[in-house]
């Protein structure tokens, strides 16, 4: 072999192992890089759904008759702008249900009052009576302590005369006394006993009116608690009829109010700023409108949103309330514009009516995008933050845990019957 060819053979050896020294310093910067990445990338641990809505807080506001009225006058038309307190039609009521419902408004409270009077009285009459209980009970108590101290003495008196009619009647006999003295001892002991149990009958109707007194009170206060329910039962029924009557006087929706003006004439008035997007003498001629038909559409000027997303029933395990989730519209374009941010505020227990769990979003008042009810979008839940390599064990051990539970599932034999 020349000297040439041995030099071409060690020049390409050199070339050959400076490229595999290169490589390898790359691969182990490489390496390098993926491991510090591991450790140090922070990246979100997500729960996805496919699907969601956003929602109006105060959509358009359809306001009905709530009775039978005649229109007069109108004073606004398709897309007048309205604030709180105007004007917005003049009606009268073809029934004269509104007068009638009133006046029975009226009447209730009138007989809602004069119960609300008796069952003060009442509960007072049941105070004073309670009072004068307890006042008689410590007067026939005190009585009864005094008429036993007095029978307690009389007793010892008794004690004393007969003993002292025994002795004098051994000394009438021996002579020392007369039968006057003997007398005058037996009528004194004779009276002392009559004293004692004139006491005695005296203790007994103490004791009588004793108990015939609590009876008494008890049977009382028995008969004006009877009453005082009987009219607070009363007082429920009014205030059911109460309800019925207000519901009646109210317009199915709070933001019309009914005014009545000094002379009979009855008004719509407008309880929110917004603009007119229906009237329904622009749509058709009518001089009666029946209850519950439309009268006045309205859009209110401001609006705020709320969101509702469905997710996977596997997922909810790991959802809670205040978590921050991450809005992709579909009407703008993602990259472009960015998501929007709100936080979770209501988790469900059960499923709804299409067979699927919801979960609804709390959204911030001021936005960047142009929100309207109806939206649809998919977007993410934010679980929690955590490094790149723990995320990727995480998703390996869920991975194994959803095989392992797949496979652990008996498979149903051809020859088994389910009941």
């Amino acid at each position: 072999m020349s000297k040439y060819s041995l030099d071409n053979k060690r020049l390409y050896e050199t070339r050959e192992i400076n490229f595999i020294k290169i490589f390898f310093r790359i691969l182990l910067v490489f390496i390098g890089i993926v491991v510090v990445g591991l450790f140090v990338i922070p990246v979100n641990d997500v729960v996805t759904y496919n699907y969601g809505e956003i929602i109006s807080k105060n959509p358009e506001i359809n306001f009905k008759a709530p009775f039978e009225i005649i229109p007069r006058k109108t004073f606004v038309s398709k897309g007048d702008r309205v604030t709180k307190g105007d004007t917005l039609m003049e009606i009268d009521n073809a029934s004269g249900e509104f007068v009638t419902i009133f006046q029975q408004n009226k009447s209730i409270d009138i007989d809602k009052l004069n119960i609300e009077e008796k069952v003060a009285f009442f509960k007072k009459q049941i105070e004073l009576d309670s009072i004068q209980y307890i006042n008689n009970r410590k007067k026939i108590t005190n009585e009864l302590r005094s008429l036993g101290q007095q029978a307690y003495l009389l007793n010892e008196q008794i004690k004393i005369k007969r003993n002292k009619l025994s002795s004098d009647s051994i000394m009438y006999k021996k002579e020392v006394i007369s039968l006057i003295e003997l007398r005058q001892a037996n009528d004194d002991y004779l009276t002392s006993r009559s004293q004692y149990l004139q006491l005695g009958n005296l203790r007994s109707q103490l004791k009588g009116q004793f108990s015939s007194l609590e009876n008494e009170y008890l049977q009382s206060k028995n008969t004006l608690e009877i009453q005082i329910s009987d009219l607070i039962a009363s007082q429920n029924r009014l205030d059911q009829q109460k309800e019925n009557v207000n519901s009646k006087l109210e317009t199915r929706e709070k933001s019309i109010d009914i005014v009545q003006a000094a002379d009979n004439r009855q008004f719509l008035i407008s309880n929110l700023d917004g603009v007119i997007v229906n009237v329904f003498t622009q749509n058709q001629n009518l001089s009666f409108i029946n209850k519950g038909e439309s009268l006045i559409s309205i859009t209110p000027d401001s609006e705020s949103f709320y969101a509702r997303a469905r997710v996977k029933e596997q997922d909810l395990k790991y959802l809670k309330e205040g978590q921050t989730t991450h809005l992709k519209l579909d009407a703008y374009y993602y990259y472009q514009y960015g998501p929007i941010k709100g936080a979770l505020s209501f988790i469900p227990n059960r499923k709804e009516v299409d067979n699927n769990f919801y979960v609804l979003i709390d959204l911030p008042e001021t936005q960047k995008l142009n929100l309207r009810s109806g939206y649809s979008f998919k977007g993410d839940v934010i679980l929690e933050k955590m490094k790149l390599g723990k995320y990727i064990l995480k998703k390996v051990f869920e991975q194994y845990d959803t095989k392992m539970s797949v496979q652990e599932v008996p498979e149903k034999q051809t020859g088994d019957i389910s009941i």
